[in-house]
């Protein structure tokens, strides 16, 4: 539900121009010296002015997203990289 409610936040900032070409499931290669150690498949990429951005919606932050996406910003240095996360409410 995250991320479906994430994907309409952004189709609305598209529809009005404030980023554009919103793509989802885009599939990148993390490859060391010629050899592919994995592939990650971020939510969503989309460009936001002059910066392409990589996005994705989690939940739960697990050790293997963490290892991929350190392994992604080291490999695509020039990408702007966000986590969309619900913001907790507290006990009142």
């Amino acid at each position: 539900m995250l991320e479906a409610g994430r994907y309409e936040q952004l189709r609305l900032l598209e529809m009005s121009g404030d980023i554009k070409d919103l793509e989802i499931q885009k599939q990148f290669s993390l490859s060391v010296n010629g050899r592919q150690v994995c592939v990650i498949i971020p939510d969503f990429v989309y460009w936001e002015k002059d910066e392409f951005v990589i996005e994705d919606a989690k939940g739960v932050i697990t050790d293997v997203f963490r290892i991929k996406w350190k392994l992604m910003q080291i490999l695509y240095p020039n990408f702007e990289y966000r986590i969309y996360q619900k913001k907790k409410r507290r006990a009142a």
